[in-house]
């Protein structure tokens, strides 16, 4: 699924005029009790990707709207 192209997106992402620093957000199980939320930067998020147990199915959100997260997980 998304994980399964990330690398992809990233890139076509980048390519097509993103800026790497842009955020990203991966969650895994998104609003269960188990839920696993990784954010990073378009540069980054492969890379602490590969550190967790974040597995397909998984949400793949992008732009400023990450940036809310910890505001809205307080």
């Amino acid at each position: 699924m998304g994980l399964n192209s990330l690398s992809g997106i990233c890139t076509n992402l980048v390519e097509n005029g993103l800026p790497q620093t842009t955020a990203i957000a991966v969650i895994q199980n998104a609003t269960r009790t188990n839920q696993q939320i990784l954010t990073g930067t378009l540069n980054t998020i492969e890379q602490k990707l590969t550190l967790t147990s974040i597995q397909s199915p998984a949400l793949i959100i992008v732009g400023e709207v990450v940036k809310l997260h910890k505001k809205l997980t307080r």
